[in-house]
């Protein structure tokens, strides 16, 4: 896939990740130091002391990361995929007032990109904003019917905390014709029911998030109150025992795991600050900014010698570029030596 023979095959590699620039951290610790995400701000070290010098590379790192977002948004001030990703750095880093600048830079150049709609909408979910969150996943949705699942999950959500029950539901409907609901997306089905009174509805969801999966353990809970409700007292008292059993279970395993998670560097803001690099270069590369790419790619690079994909693009690169001899090193995960060819040489 990588190893293309023209400058136009790398960039449509680029062009085509170009607009999902953020692939590396799922929902819920997509930021560091977010609410939830379990992962501590960059000032909160981890429960053992950390030696200066790995506290300076976090910080240089987080800094630079910041610069190359700045830098992005100075020299592609109206590329929408530049902004997209400068707002998921500024983002990443806890500074959501350059994110939201960002993100809106981005729907006033492009209003129809919905992923930048997206980030607005997640970030004020992540927030507890539901009235606002609601209003921009609402119009990802209206411009891309077929939105990644977790995103519907976003809305649904938010409008369950806004009191908008039916609107739910009727996402959730949707969605469920499209592809079937996993597990959490049944919980919020049934759960959108349950406050619209629509009980029996309300329970076929849930069992059917048990059926796939018997240990969602707020799942039973759920369903207890539900049975409560069509007046079934004994099995709604079968799944408060399950919701009591699992949640012991759950407890347990923190307390005996709380040995291992201590020994977790949550500070280290390496893998960050690489994609930080690499996405970079990926929206470089799509405009043909071949200097720029490589030394995001090279930065990257020296960042995390054994990332696979750092290496293939940047031997990709050299490649189209007739430096054979780099492209092997690169692909060897060792940094070339030679500076970066100027994009006027390009063939």
């Amino acid at each position: 896939m990588y190893r293309l023979r023209w400058p136009l095959g790398l960039l449509a590699v680029c062009a085509g990740a170009a607009w999902s620039v953020w692939g590396y951290l799922p929902s819920g610790t997509s930021k560091v130091g977010a609410p939830g995400s379990g992962t501590p701000a960059l000032s909160a070290g981890p429960t053992q002391p950390r030696s200066g010098t790995e506290a300076e590379i976090n910080t240089s790192l987080a800094a630079e990361a910041r610069q190359v977002a700045a830098e992005m948004v100075r020299n592609l001030p109206n590329t929408p995929a530049a902004l997209l990703l400068a707002g998921r750095i500024h983002y990443a880093f806890n500074d959501r007032t350059q994110a939201d600048a960002c993100w809106q830079r981005c729907v006033e150049v492009a209003p129809d990109f919905a992923e930048a709609w997206c980030s607005i909408g997640e970030a004020a979910w992540e927030h507890g904003e539901f009235e606002r969150a609601a209003q921009h996943l609402r119009r990802a949705l209206e411009l891309n019917r077929h939105l990644e699942p977790k995103k519907v999950f976003f809305l649904a959500d938010s409008l369950l905390n806004i009191g908008e029950a039916a609107e739910a539901v009727e996402v959730l409907e949707t969605l469920d014709r499209r592809d079937p609901l996993p597990p959490f997306g049944l919980f919020l089905l049934g759960h959108a029911y349950a406050e619209q009174g629509v009980y029996d509805q309300a329970r076929k969801r849930f069992e059917a998030a048990l059926s796939a999966d018997p240990k969602a353990i707020n799942v039973h809970y759920a369903l207890a109150r539900v049975l409560d409700r069509l007046g079934e007292p004994q099995k709604a008292e079968f799944h408060r025992q399950e919701y009591a059993r699992l949640k012991g279970q759950e407890l347990q395993q923190i307390y005996e795991s709380r040995t291992s998670l201590r020994r977790i560097d949550w500070a280290d803001v390496r893998p960050l600050a690489r994609e930080c690099f690499l996405n970079a270069g990926r929206v470089y590369a799509s405009r043909q900014r071949w200097e720029d790419a490589e030394r995001h790619w090279r930065r990257a690079l020296e960042v995390d010698r054994e990332n696979a994909e750092t290496r293939l693009l940047l031997a990709a690169l050299y490649r189209q570029q007739g430096r054979y001899e780099e492209a092997e090193r690169a692909e060897r995960g060792e940094l070339p030596a030679s500076q970066p060819v100027a994009p006027a040489s390009l063939p």
